[in-house]
């Protein structure tokens, strides 16, 4: 009996591992080449997390809850970039471009 129980708590906390909840991915590109911008930095009030763009100018946030979030990036030489974003309640990728002005 102990055993079945050990593996349903082990299978029960691998699905909820599993599961990535919500997403946001997005790409961070000059407003004017619309070349992506490597090293900009991207923050997420709400949760107060902090990511910085890849090679290609990409970001993500997993295991979101839902609900509105503000997404603020910032790269030197560039205007702040702010905006509000709402995450749905089933499990989604909320996908965004965030072009920054020079």
């Amino acid at each position: 009996m102990r055993p079945a129980i050990t593996l349903y708590f082990v299978l029960f906390i691998g699905s909820l591992w599993a599961s990535n909840g919500n997403r946001i991915e997005g790409k961070v590109l000059d407003g004017a080449t619309h070349s992506p911008l490597a090293g900009a930095t991207v923050f997420l009030e709400g949760p107060g997390l902090q990511a910085i763009t890849d090679q290609l100018g990409t970001f993500r946030f997993d295991r979101l809850s839902p609900g509105s979030y503000r997404l603020t990036v910032r790269f030197l030489g560039y205007a702040v970039n702010s905006r509000e974003l709402k995450v749905p309640e089933s499990e989604s990728t909320t996908l965004i471009t965030v072009p920054l002005e020079p």
